[in-house]
């Protein structure tokens, strides 16, 4: 719990989590994420103790969108393998979108995520339908009813039931 807390103060201090990893010895930036993640939950007492730690990583996330902002704004243009510019048929420079779609991309993740750390997604609404016994005995009554009437419109029909075949004539 100690090295959790750690983790998340050098987090906090503007550290990424792959030097937080190199630094304390961690196997992987992922570790340290979820050491940091633990952190946040174990240390929560009140909802403004709460509001206070999700802060860095809200403080991040508007990091994150000014990166991406800079690629959205950014010229892209389609370069071949060795690097050299691939031209159109009017010898222009083609402009390669894949960059800008991949910071849209990542704007939605962003913008997804800051959601749900703020806690702004509205809560699922569920319907949950109590049925006493005598409403499902009525049920299955009525089931048995429909079957027995849809089996013997098949009969009369000459359509066999399940298993059954008609009559050889």
């Amino acid at each position: 719990m100690e090295r959790d807390h750690r983790a998340y103060e050098l987090f906090r201090q503007g550290l990424s989590y792959r030097q937080i990893a190199s630094q304390m010895g961690y196997r992987s930036h992922a570790s340290v994420q979820e050491a940091v993640r633990r952190a946040v939950r174990e240390g929560v007492a009140d909802a403004l103790e709460q509001a206070e730690r999700r802060q860095p990583f809200l403080d991040r996330f508007q990091d994150y969108r000014r990166a991406a902002q800079e690629v959205l704004a950014a010229k892209h243009y389609v370069a071949t393998q060795a690097g050299r510019l691939v031209t159109g048929p009017d010898g222009s420079p083609l402009v390669d979108d894949d960059p800008v779609l991949r910071a849209l991309d990542r704007l939605v993740k962003i913008d997804d995520v800051e959601l749900r750390l703020r806690d702004l997604y509205p809560p699922a609404r569920s319907r949950v339908e109590v049925i006493d016994e005598d409403v499902a005995k009525a049920l299955a009554e009525e089931a048995e009813r429909d079957l027995a009437r849809l089996t013997e419109a098949a009969a009369r029909s000459g359509h066999g039931i399940a298993g059954e075949y008609p009559p050889a004539e």
